[in-house]
Parts: structure tokens; sequence; C-alpha cells
């Protein structure tokens, strides 16, 4: 993840609208390029869902979408999740249906040009001991943190790409793999 500079600080995309149609070219980009696409059973904490899994294997990366009632769930891991080995979530980017909600780790941001970027809040524990959000983000390079206008306050995110990058996809692997080596790290 390599650093940006904002001159502009990005704004939240709180209308439900434009939520939907960002979650909608999230995905899009995830499964362009995917190796395969089908149906399994993926767990979480609280439960477990079936979910349309694309795998992508020049990333190995693979990546679930699903709307729920409090949020649209966006699910990532590595490896090759129909192998029964690749299964584990190692990170959620999901978002509020509308509005904002920073108990969400995904955020949605436009900059003042108006180009769609993809955030994270930095809350990556799964309840684990020593994963949190506080520490995460304390391990996370400051060039790699934008501060955003989120509402009526300033909010710090990962900004993990532009939607409309080539490189997109390449982006949220990074992340993804960052997030494994800082879970890895606490075990």
């Amino acid at each position: 993840m390599a650093g940006k500079f904002y001159p502009i600080r990005p704004t939240t995309v709180t209308s439900r609208t434009e939520i939907e149609n960002a979650v909608s070219l999230f995905e899009e980009k995830m499964s362009d390029g995917s190796d395969r696409t089908e149906e399994i059973q993926l767990s979480f904490q609280g439960g477990g869902a079936l979910a349309k899994v694309h795998w992508r294997a020049d990333l190995d990366l693979w990546s679930a979408f699903l709307p729920t009632e409090k949020h649209h769930w966006a699910a990532f891991g590595l490896g090759n999740p129909f192998d029964g080995d690749g299964k584990s979530i190692v990170v959620e980017i999901n978002s509020p249906i509308e509005g904002i909600n920073r108990r969400v780790g995904g955020v949605f941001t436009r900059n003042s040009k108006g180009r769609l970027f993809v955030g994270h809040r930095g809350s990556v524990g799964g309840g684990r001991p020593g994963t949190g959000q506080k520490a995460f983000m304390a391990e996370i390079s400051k060039d790699d943190r934008v501060d955003i206008r989120d509402g009526d306050k300033v909010s710090s995110v990962i900004m993990i790409g532009a939607l409309d990058a080539e490189d997109f996809p390449a982006k949220v692997h990074a992340f993804v793999s960052h997030v494994a080596q800082f879970k890895a790290a606490s075990d």
C-alpha cells in the first residue's frame, strides 16, 4: 500500500443509491478475471452464510458479497476457497446500507473530482485479543491513512484504492495480505 497525497479530503458517500452502486461496482471489479465463481458455505463470528464466492488465482484472493439487513457484507480471504483450505475470512470490508456507520469497517469516499474510493476503518480483530482497530491502526503507516470528511467529523481511514483503477483488485489483495500478516503476528 503506497501513500498518496489527497489535497482536499475525500468525503464519505452516504446515499443509499450511491452506496448500492458502489457495492455493485466493487463486486464487479473483484469478480472480473475470476477463475471460478460458486456458492459455498462461509463461516464468520456469530454464524455463517451461503455466499457466491469469486476466486482469482492470479492474486490467490477470494471475495464474497451479500446484502444483510444491517450492512453490505463483503468478506475476503487468501487461498483457494474451493479446495477446503482457503475458506477462512481474513477481513471484511462491510459498508453501511446508507448514511455513516463507523462500526463497520468499509467506507466509500469521493474525492473533489468525483472519483470513488474504498477505504477501511481498521476494525480487523474478529473478536481476537490484540487484533482490534486501535492496534491495527497503530501498525499502519501514516502514509497509508487518509483523513476523510465523515459527516460532522474527520476520520482517519486506510485508503485501499480507487474503484476505477485497473490495479484495484491487486490493491485489495495487498490490504487483505497486510491484515493476514498482522493477525498472524498477533497469534
